[in-house]
Order: C-alpha cells, then structure tokens, then sequence
C-alpha cells in the first residue's frame, strides 16, 4: 500500500470516528428532548446521568406513553440514518467510489428533522433556533448525505455560539431558506452569533481544509477539523456550494452566516 493510499485511509476511518461521535451526540439530545422538553437539564448531556433520570420519571410515572414513543421514533429515525453513514463509510474505506444515492426530498423537511436534533442541547445553553423555511421545497439528493452536511452546520452553530449574557440575554441561531426564482436554486443561510473565523482563513480556503480548524475556535469547544471539509465536499458532489462570511460585532463575538446553494427540483439545471 502506497503512502497516499494509507493516507487516504486513515482520512476515511477518522471521517468514520467524526460521524459516529457527532450522530451519538445528536441522538442522545434528541432523545433528551422528545422525552423532558424544555425540562432538559446540562448535566443530561452525561450519558448515565439521562438514563438515572429516565429511569427515575419512569419510576414515578412522569412520563407518559406520547413521550416515551416519541423519543423512540427518534432514536429508531437516527440510527437508521446513523447505520446508513457508517455503510457509506466502510465503502469508501474499502476503495468503492461513494456515489450519492440521489431521490426526491423536501429540503425544509430535512432540515426541520435535523435542526430537532440540536434543540435541546441549544436551549441548555439558553440558545434558540428560528427556521424560516415555509413550504415545500423540492430537491434531489443523498439524504443521508445532506443530513450529515447539515448537522456538521449546525453542530459548530451551536457548539461555538455565544451563550446569553445581561447585554444579551437572547441567543439565536437563524436558519433561512428560500428559492430563487431566477437561477432555480434553494439558497439556505445559517446565522449565529460567537466565535467567528478570521477572513484570511476564509480567502485563502484554509478553513475547508481536512484537519484545519479556525484559530478563533480552538479555545472554545472540542473539534475534529473535519466538519466543514467534509460539508463542502458533500456539497460539491450534489452540483452546490459553501460560502462563509464572519464580521467582528465588538469584543471576541462574530456574527457568522453560511450560505448553502443547492440545485432545486425541475430547474434547468437540475441534478
């Protein structure tokens, strides 16, 4: 086996330990929040302490039988789409070119279903999210593809926001989607407020490179340097594109907007 080779490897079993940390995480924040609400407490994000938790509503009978199929639903809902990441994964490992497997989606439904995965861990941190994305909005794509893309988005949204303070004891993350009539693509933009990434690492395509985080970032929470790499690529392989603005707002705090284009159903160009 060459060096690239080896290389090209170890790439796809890190990209491999990325997917299913990040999905377990999502999975378990899910769950916390179909079963407690807005009841969610920080210290669910500890596995054991969820489960002491769960066991004790249970016990007590707190939790009715609406809630507990709920969070069922979601957790079999993730798994599946874990199960289908991790395929795709071992392929790619094995040296089989992934191909997107390509079918008709309602984008606002895809990310309205991924955004639920980080509502609870957000509102811990006193953060909310606003989707604006009226209507049906139709694309063809890898659905578990896109998933992915969109939840590495919304993973550091959250995961590097800012949380409230007495000059701001609001937080939002802002999800905006719409259809451009002209061009026939769906524009999706992500706005959070906290740490940013500095223009130069922006201009010179740094940020998007595998391992490379923003050195804004490093101080802030853990992370892989793989999220927005992989995010662009998957991006690119459904005909769209990534674009990153930061803007200092005063202090360390960055108002951060990623615009996302994808190529719309029944478009000229569509895919």
């Amino acid at each position: 086996m060459t060096d690239s080779q080896e290389s090209s490897q170890l790439r796809q079993f890190e990209e491999l330990l990325h997917v299913v940390r990040q999905d377990s995480e999502a999975v378990v924040s899910a769950i916390r929040g179909a079963l407690f609400g807005s009841e969610a407490r920080a210290d669910d994000g500890d596995e054991g302490a969820l489960l002491r938790r769960y066991r004790y509503a249970l016990a007590s009978e707190k939790l009715g039988y609406e809630a507990i199929q709920h969070a069922l639903s979601v957790a079999l809902r993730e798994l599946i789409f874990l199960g289908a990441e991790v395929d795709n994964l071992a392929a790619a490992f094995a040296g089989e070119k992934l191909v997107p497997r390509r079918r008709d989606l309602d984008l606002h439904l895809l990310l309205s279903e991924t955004v639920s995965l980080f509502e609870a861990r957000a509102e811990v941190r006193g953060i909310r999210f606003e989707l604006d994305a009226p209507g049906h909005a139709p694309i063809r794509g890898d659905e578990a593809l896109l998933r992915r893309a969109f939840i590495n988005l919304l993973d550091n949204a959250v995961k590097y926001s800012d949380a409230p303070s007495d000059s701001h004891p609001a937080r939002f993350i802002r999800i905006l989607s719409r259809r451009h009539s002209q061009f026939g693509h769906m524009k999706v933009t992500f706005t959070s407020y906290g740490a940013g990434i500095l223009a130069e690492e922006i201009a010179s395509g740094q940020i998007y490179e595998h391992h490379q985080r923003g050195s804004l970032a490093e101080n802030r929470a853990r992370g892989s340097g793989i999220g927005l790499a992989e995010t662009r690529r998957i991006l690119s392989d459904h005909g769209g594109s990534i674009d990153l603005r930061s803007d200092l707002m005063g202090g360390a705090s960055y108002l951060t907007t990623v615009t996302v284009v994808l190529t719309a159903s029944g478009s000229a160009s569509g895919l």
